[in-house]
């Protein structure tokens, strides 16, 4: 097949069968492969995309033969200001230029204008060539395409490979921005929620009623903080402090609704089993006061006061979805098992326990308990027998 041959070959691909494939790393691993098997001697492909996400600022696509799909590599939230990036071609291509290309068998009395190419040029690469793929909106990603062949790339291939890049570029835009829309309803609204809306749920009323252990988690003494510290000082408190209780939450496949000030509204969804989801929310929140013990030192070793908090959990059915005007709507859930897990959190101070909890999660969560006798909570006529794990101390309560 000649290299024609094998850009058409590639580019009906991407109209056929690469329309019904979902994730770019299985695309561009399609296009490459019907590349070289149309007679390229494509050796190693990449792409390279920014991203938005609020742990990484990039992403890499690296194709070689022999991959059934392109190997997909997250660059951290700094590599705009490294040193690998802004010494690449990668960078040359997302400030306007329309292509470079760099025989790497020919031996030069200038030195490379890239980092990357000695690189290529000891793993036995011959010829590189990087293009841009230009998406609708004007946003550019960077592609290249290396050979080991003795002579490089002809001009006939890399003209191939220019035919194929417009599909290959809207093929690309569509995955990104799916993925980036992916990403934000994440960040912004937590997995499942995120999801629903996705799928469609985007209508106020879209209400599902779901049971679930609902936790509620407040900060002490946040005001006063706040009153006498730098913004960036009360900011950085709180990341600190959502981080230490956030992770097992997310990590025992609890989500976090909401963020609320210096609070933290989180479900665990009782699918099947309430003992299930009671054991991962307790776990939860204990794990989230261990590592707030190991903030805590090392806060107090650098003359800051600690953080205090009180976590509330209950369980109940609650309303789980769309509420607000015609068009502003939070994603979120009301009922009474979320104003219990919030009454919960208050006693928590004035017993001066880290975590209570009520007398349905703690039954079902198996675990060793402590009775704290019956209490009235705020606004809600009868009293309650509520509890607290035992293998968390019990905090002074304030004065």
């Amino acid at each position: 097949m000649n290299p024609a041959a094998a850009a058409d070959a590639a580019r009906a691909w991407l109209l056929d069968e690469g329309a019904r494939v979902r994730f770019l790393e299985d695309v561009f691993a399609g296009v490459c492969r019907t590349l070289r098997e149309g007679g390229l001697p494509l050796e190693r492909a990449t792409l390279h995309s920014r991203a938005l996400h609020p742990q990484f600022r990039a992403v890499r696509f690296l194709w070689e033969p022999g991959f059934a799909r392109a190997e997909l590599a997250r660059v951290g939230p700094r590599v705009l200001t490294d040193r690998a990036y802004l010494d690449s071609p990668v960078r040359a291509l997302f400030e306007g230029a329309e292509g470079l290309r760099q025989r790497l068998d020919i031996a030069r009395d200038e030195p490379d204008a890239y980092p990357i190419y000695a690189d290529l040029r000891r793993e036995g690469y011959t010829d590189y060539a990087a293009l841009p793929l230009v998406f609708s909106n004007g946003q550019r990603i960077a592609s290249s395409w290396s050979t080991r062949r003795p002579g490089g790339w002809t001009t006939d291939e890399l003209v191939a490979i220019d035919q194929v890049r417009p599909l290959l570029a809207t093929a690309a835009e569509i995955r990104i921005l799916r993925r980036t829309g992916r990403n934000i309803a994440e960040t912004y609204l937590g997995r499942r929620a995120g999801a629903r809306v996705l799928d469609g749920s985007i209508h106020r009323g879209d209400i599902e009623r779901i049971d679930a252990v609902v936790g509620y988690l407040d900060m002490r003494g946040f005001t006063r903080f706040m009153e006498r510290h730098p913004q960036d000082a009360v900011i950085a408190r709180l990341n600190r402090f959502f981080d230490v209780f956030g992770e097992p939450v997310e990590a025992l496949d609890g989500e976090i609704l909401k963020f609320m000030g210096d609070a933290m509204l989180t479900v665990f969804p009782v699918d099947h089993d309430l003992a299930d989801a009671s054991v991962r929310a307790v776990d939860a929140a204990v794990a989230g006061f261990r590592g707030l013990a190991v903030v805590n030192a090392e806060l107090e070793r650098a003359g800051e006061a600690p953080i205090a908090c009180g976590f509330g959990l209950h369980h109940g059915e609650v309303s789980y979805g769309n509420i607000g005007t015609a068009t502003r709507l939070d994603f979120t859930v009301v009922g009474a098992a979320v104003n219990v897990a919030a009454r919960l959190q208050q006693l928590s101070r004035d017993l001066g326990e880290p975590v209570v909890l009520s007398a349905e999660v703690a039954g079902a969560a198996g675990r060793e308990v402590r009775s704290l006798g019956r209490h009235q909570l705020r606004g809600l006529a009868a009293t309650r027998e509520v509890f607290a794990p035992a293998d968390l101390a019990q905090r002074r309560a304030p004065a």
